[in-house]
């Protein structure tokens, strides 16, 4: 009675009942059944489990059916053991195994005596042979066109970046070479410094008569101006004085013991330059001998060594800095510890 509502189950197309019926019924007429009638059995559970779309359980099942019938040694049941086994696997797409299998099953029909199946079990191994050279060629193919498109581009980037380094390379020696050559240049005007002094002088008083027609109403007396002049001297040998902080023409002036146009003009006149020229390049000459002085400054920051010049910004007393000498600050610190030189003494008029 449950075998029949385990086929009428699957006719119906409700599987899982009908393994349900199938296995109760080979439980209760566990010691009645034959072999042969288990072995089928088996099978029709299979394929209610393939319809039900389980895999494994189907497998296990024709797993069994195939140990059945090794053991009773029905090579016939065995041939259809492992056609519904390929059936299986075809129906859920494993191909390879699916073929597997039906090589077995001609393989025991060849064993009964079917030659006609002969061919069709050497072509079945051939085309089986043929796809899996053809698949591992293929990936040899690309793993091949793979390793060719790493290599260049490994070398295509290597290449880029050592063009880069050669160019940066070039760049930063033209730069080092420019830098010591402005600070070598810088050396040797700090060097000369004092010789020029003289000659300066002799140029301003030669140019001063084209300089005069800016002051045409200046009343100012040559013992006057000689006087000025003198103590703008002594004012900037004294960098306690014109280092101070916010230090104007206005200070000027008082320690000149006199007003601002008449400290102005002398400037103008006497030593071709303005108060903010004159103060710039004052400080300017303090911090070149600060920064080669390695010796008692090294230990500052540039930072500690513009201020205590009396300026506030560091960023505007570099540019004026570079202005003058063509060197920030810190290239300039840099190559006096590269190329050491022994600082150039005081200058004396």
């Amino acid at each position: 009675y449950r075998l029949a509502r385990g086929w009428v189950e699957g006719h119906n197309h409700r599987h899982e009942e009908a393994v349900a019926e199938i296995k109760t019924a080979l439980m209760e007429l566990d010691t009645l059944i034959m072999p042969r009638t288990r072995h089928s059995l088996y099978l029709v559970i299979a394929d209610q489990y393939m319809h039900a779309a389980r895999k494994d359980s189907a497998m296990a099942y024709i797993h069994r059916a195939e140990d059945l019938a090794l053991a009773n040694d029905f090579k016939d049941l065995l041939s259809t053991t492992y056609s519904d086994a390929s059936l299986i696997y075809s129906t859920f797409g494993d191909t390879l195994v699916s073929d597997r299998y039906r090589r077995r099953m001609l393989e025991i029909n060849d064993s009964l005596f079917n030659p006609k199946e002969l061919g069709k079990l050497h072509d079945l191994n051939m085309f089986y042979e043929v796809d899996k050279f053809e698949r591992r060629i293929e990936i040899m193919a690309v793993r091949e066109r793979m390793r060719i498109i790493i290599l260049w581009t490994v070398a295509i980037a290597l290449c880029v970046v050592i063009i880069l380094m050669v160019i940066l390379f070039i760049q930063n020696r033209d730069l080092r070479r420019k830098n010591r050559t402005l600070f070598e240049r810088n050396v040797s005007e700090m060097e000369t410094e004092r010789r020029i002094a003289d000659t300066r002088k002799k140029n301003v008083e030669a140019s001063s008569e084209d300089t005069s027609v800016k002051y045409n109403t200046s009343s100012i007396s040559d013992s006057t101006r000689e006087k000025v002049l003198r103590r703008i001297k002594e004012v900037f040998e004294d960098e306690s004085i014109f280092c101070q902080e916010g230090f104007s023409l206005n200070d000027l002036a008082a320690l000149c013991e006199s007003n601002s146009r008449y400290v102005s003009q002398v400037i103008n006149e006497n030593m071709s330059s303005t108060f903010t020229q004159l103060l710039n390049n004052e400080r300017v000459k303090i911090a070149r001998k600060r920064l080669m002085d390695t010796e008692h400054y090294g230990h500052l920051t540039i930072e500690a060594i513009i201020s205590d010049l009396g300026c506030k910004s560091r960023s505007t007393f570099s540019k004026t800095f570079k202005r003058i000498t063509g060197l920030t600050p810190s290239e300039f610190q840099r190559l006096a510890r590269t190329m050491p030189t022994t600082p150039p003494t005081e200058e004396i008029d």
